[in-house]
């Protein structure tokens, strides 16, 4: 290219520039850009495994696994006991993350798919090794305590009633008629069906905590099947009472 041509070029493309407003940027922008990028990615990641944890705990702690044990009643209560909220919120921030990976140049020397699949691995690794590592014990037992109003948002927050389901602590039995405490402190009267898969009468005890599955009729709960609660005495037990 001649050195009048290039002079040529030049002068257009100042030109064009001037005439588009177009402004040029600090590379202090384009660096502040990628730290803000990578910082919103840290954090959404950081986020997701949080709040994938706190669903694992909630999962663990109350113990709802065990309705899967009842068969579809038991199902139905399991999915309505389900900690989705937290399971919602930690996928909008793992979508977060993946949206700003995107950005960078790494998403296209390498198959996205991949990138996804072990963003997902790390995310649920972390959020199972938080959930066993005793941590949410402590910071539950703060929220309860008051000692943390922040924490009462995420922890401590026990539900014991569904539609097809509860759990609560016997305070009264009489016949195949239980009275339960719920970790809401709603008493309410559970009936053992005569088909009813559960141990006799005799072998409840005031003080044990129960799952029950069954349909509802007015106030009372005409339960199908009735088991106790197999952390029966234990940490979950504990923390229950503690709410009342």
């Amino acid at each position: 290219m001649s050195r009048e041509r290039k002079v040529n070029l030049e002068e257009k493309i100042l030109r064009r520039i001037k005439e588009d407003n177009i402004t040029l940027r600090s590379r202090y922008v384009f660096i502040a850009k990628k730290l803000g990028l990578g910082g919103g990615f840290v954090l959404s990641l950081i986020l997701a495994v949080l709040f994938f944890n706190i669903a694992f705990f909630s999962l663990r702690s109350s113990g709802n696994l065990e309705f899967l044990s009842f068969g579809r009643l038991g199902l139905l209560a399991f999915l309505e006991s389900f900690p989705y909220e937290w399971v919602i919120v930690a996928v909008l921030f793992f979508v977060g993350a993946g949206v700003l990976l995107s950005r960078y140049d790494i998403a296209y020397k390498k198959p996205f798919k991949i990138l996804v699949a072990i963003l997902v691995v790390l995310v649920l690794a972390g959020a199972t090794i938080l959930t066993i590592s005793g941590v949410n014990e402590k910071l539950e037992e703060e929220a309860v305590e008051g000692k943390n109003p922040v924490l009462g948002l995420f922890y401590g927050r026990r539900k014991g009633v569904w539609r097809h389901g509860l759990v609560g602590e016997i305070i009264h039995i009489q016949g195949e008629t239980l009275t339960i405490r719920t970790p809401e402190n709603k008493q309410i009267t559970v009936e053992i069906v005569e088909e009813a898969f559960s141990p006799s009468r005799a072998d409840f005890e005031i003080g044990e905590w129960i799952r029950a599955v069954g349909q509802w009729k007015g106030d009372s709960l005409q339960a199908f099947a009735v088991r106790r609660w197999r952390q029966h005495r234990g940490s979950g037990e504990r923390r229950f009472r503690r709410q009342k």
